[in-house]
């Protein structure tokens, strides 16, 4: 599962959270010392697509599939099933949702024939 790059509520928490910066430099209590991370940089699925074709492989739209559109507090044990029919249902009729409001983003790619 990858994060959806196309979903703004992550993009603008991944902003705000690093800035511009794509490295950041933390200092580990354990090692004593400061390391450097590279930081998170998620993508949407078009994005994906081309980054895989330059690797000779293609995400097959029957291998695609957007998760996780409601928050976790709206799921109770009685309610999961109906919600994650629901989510699976919307983002197959709905394209403004799927790409910018769901967060996850589960794919498979194969070889390019």
């Amino acid at each position: 599962m990858e994060e959806n790059g196309g979903n703004v509520v992550q993009t603008l928490k991944l902003y705000l959270r690093r800035g511009n910066k794509r490295i950041i430099e933390i200092y580990d209590d354990t090692l004593k010392k400061n390391i450097l991370i590279g930081n998170e940089n998620i993508r949407n699925l078009a994005t994906w697509r081309r980054e895989l074709a330059r690797q000779g492989l293609r995400i097959p739209a029957s291998g695609v599939q957007y998760i996780r559109l409601f928050p976790p507090f709206m799921f109770k044990p009685d309610n999961v099933p109906h919600l994650l029919k629901r989510e699976n249902n919307l983002w197959r009729r709905n394209a403004l949702l799927k790409e910018n409001l769901f967060f996850g983003l589960n794919f498979i790619a194969d070889k390019s024939a």
